[in-house]
């Protein structure tokens, strides 16, 4: 399995399991929905949030990514021997790390 591959399986199991979570929130909301004054004030924030994050990625989080899937890259193979279930595990964990730091930056 090489990297656009294991790429292009995250992005869809990611994608799958966003829109999982969309589904369980509207079907079951942890909250209630507010009115539609909240409603359009936070649509404005996150825009703006959005519209920031969109023209920052291509300069910032992209090219990190990829310097850091080429340098890793190579070292898989050595520090998870096997048919790919490290690597899984390895992608598993970072994505663990970065939800609960996400969450933590919400609190």
């Amino acid at each position: 399995m090489d990297i656009s591959e294991l790429v292009l399986y995250k992005s869809i199991l990611v994608l799958g399991f966003l829109v999982l979570l969309f589904a369980s929130e509207r079907k079951w909301p942890a909250a209630q929905r507010p009115d539609a004054i909240a409603t359009s004030r936070r649509l404005g924030k996150n825009l703006s949030l959005w519209l920031c994050n969109s023209a920052l990625s291509p300069l910032i989080v992209l090219p990190i990514t990829l310097f850091a899937v080429n340098q890793s890259a190579a070292n898989w193979r050595t520090v998870w021997p096997g048919d790919g279930w490290g690597i899984a595990l390895d992608i598993l964990l970072l994505d663990l790390w970065i939800y609960w730091w996400h969450r933590a930056n919400h609190r």
